[in-house]
């Protein structure tokens, strides 16, 4: 006997059948489409400057459902853009808190060269992040670590605060970020500066035959932690001067971060996925804070942003 809220294959494809059908638009009201219109399955995720790529959302990536919903491009859109224009002059690039891989699919469909490690420290989300990898048969492309980065190798404790039965992109390292938590789990940490060291030991951690020390861009997105990251990789942020993607998500971060950053010779633009653009005005920042632009070279930095326009 079936039960109110039973779900067999034809249920599913009538959902499914339902969203694809909604129309999308960047002005959709965005929770409404994802009550009204579950979907699960693969989604196409386009972005201008790279090859479209799919993701895979059992009704619970929030991510993959902009791109049903909302089209292309409507992701971090000027933040993607940017990412794309960077991974086609890199050779090595790191996505730390990756999710459930969007800046690293979307870095392996700009550049067929490029060689990306993908570091996420959440069991559910990593499972994720692995089954869109090898969905877009990028195995030999995209290492997926399922650890932190952070200042010291070690272990530390990763907080969910929502519930099991979904990919929450908050989960944070931080102690005392959310004011409850659903559960937690005991995650590995790795420092920056040891995974060359790391992967002369055991390869086979990173999946994929890679050099760590040769990284070229570095996506940054981990609640909060994004500065325990940075110091973890102090060595080789002198040595290299990797292009960094920052996510920051009040004034006062970024005032922490780029204090760290700036005696580096680091130059900054904040990110205005809206409005597309990238800028320096404080105050602008400061009400919409995300996702800054680090670059050794202001002129470099300057043009990529010209580019991506």
């Amino acid at each position: 006997m079936r039960h109110e809220g039973d779900m067999d294959l034809a249920t599913i494809t009538a959902q499914n059948t339902r969203a694809l059908l909604c129309l999308r638009s960047p002005n959709i009201d965005f929770m409404a489409a994802i009550r009204d219109y579950p979907y699960r399955g693969f989604i196409e995720a386009q972005i201008t400057g790279c090859q479209p790529f799919v993701m895979f959302s059992n009704y619970d990536d929030i991510v993959a459902q902009h791109y049903l919903f909302r089209g292309p491009d409507s992701f971090e859109s000027f933040s993607l853009k940017l990412w794309s224009h960077l991974s086609r002059m890199s050779k090595v690039v790191f996505d730390v808190g990756a999710f459930s891989g969007v800046f690293a699919l979307a870095a392996t469909h700009s550049n067929p060269e490029v060689k990306v490690v993908a570091f996420e420290p959440s069991l559910n989300t990593f499972v994720r992040l692995v089954t869109n990898v090898l969905a877009n048969g990028m195995g030999g492309r995209i290492g997926t670590v399922k650890a932190a980065l952070g200042e010291r190798d070690g272990q530390l404790t990763l907080k969910h605060p929502a519930g099991i039965h979904c990919l929450g992109s908050e989960e944070t390292l931080v102690d005392g970020r959310h004011e409850s938590v659903w559960f937690q789990e005991e995650v590995r940490v790795m420092a920056g500066d040891q995974l060359s060291a790391h992967y002369a030991t055991n390869s086979r951690d990173f999946v994929i035959e890679v050099d760590p020390g040769a990284v070229d861009l570095i996506k940054i997105d981990v609640e909060g932690f994004e500065l325990s990251v940075l110091r973890g990789m102090t060595a080789l942020l002198d040595r290299r001067k990797p292009t960094l993607l920052v996510e920051c998500l009040s004034l006062g971060q970024f005032d922490e971060v780029f204090a760290f950053l700036q005696p580096k010779g680091y130059f900054f633009r904040f990110i205005d996925d809206a409005g597309s653009a990238a800028h320096q005005d404080r105050d602008r920042f400061a009400q919409h804070p995300r996702n800054v632009l680090f670059m050794s070279s202001d002129e470099l930095l300057e043009g990529v942003v010209m580019i991506a326009r």
